[in-house]
């Protein structure tokens, strides 16, 4: 053995993150495998997710989680009944039902489709739940809306969060977006 060869690792170090994105899409599929509900928009429609995912990525989704179990656990004692929920259910009310399941989604698996469609719903889900990685997806898909002149629209196709508490946010940053890209836009004009 030379001295060089000496100096070479004997570790290699191998990563394969498609392996345990593509788990946790199945896990999120299969509602025996999950421990929390949400109960989303008027129909209360499902949308299950893993505690312990959930909890670590957001301090936010943590303490309704915490909430939510001291209350069902307190239900129970009230009921003296000891069968134990299997999820710890969450209602969410002021989401569209895709949104709040891309939110979930990119939660667990890290990935998420912004669309026009979308985008107001994942900024301010963002916004609610301290995600900053999917705000700054929400802000670079804004930033590219504005380049290709279809900005006006991300507002109006908004309204359905006008009533949320972080949709005054939403309008700002897509003003603010909007404003860089004219004011760059004007600069080169003067060049």
């Amino acid at each position: 053995v030379t001295h060089e060869d000496a100096n070479v690792s004997r570790v290699m170090r191998y990563s394969s993150t498609d392996t345990l994105v593509n788990n946790l899409q199945i896990i999120l599929s299969m509602p025996e495998l999950c421990d929390v509900v949400f109960l989303v928009g008027e129909k209360q429609v499902p949308v299950y997710g893993v505690k312990a995912v959930l909890s670590t990525r957001s301090k936010v989704f943590n303490k309704l989680i915490l909430k939510a179990q001291q209350e069902q656990q307190m239900m129970s004692q009230k009921s003296k009944k000891k069968s134990p929920k299997k999820h710890v259910v969450i209602k969410v009310r002021k989401y569209q039902v895709e949104d709040f399941r891309k939110i979930i989604n990119f939660i667990h698996c890290g990935k998420v489709e912004v669309s026009k469609r979308s985008v107001a719903g994942l900024f301010i889900g963002a916004t609610q739940f301290a995600l900053s990685d999917l705000r700054t997806a929400c802000t670079d898909y804004l930033s590219r809306k504005m380049k290709s002149g279809s900005a006006p629209d991300l507002v109006n196709s908004a309204t359905f969060y006008k009533e949320h508490s972080s949709y005054d946010r939403f309008v700002s940053t897509v003003n603010t977006v909007m404003s860089e890209k004219l004011s760059a836009s004007f600069k080169e004009t003067q060049l």
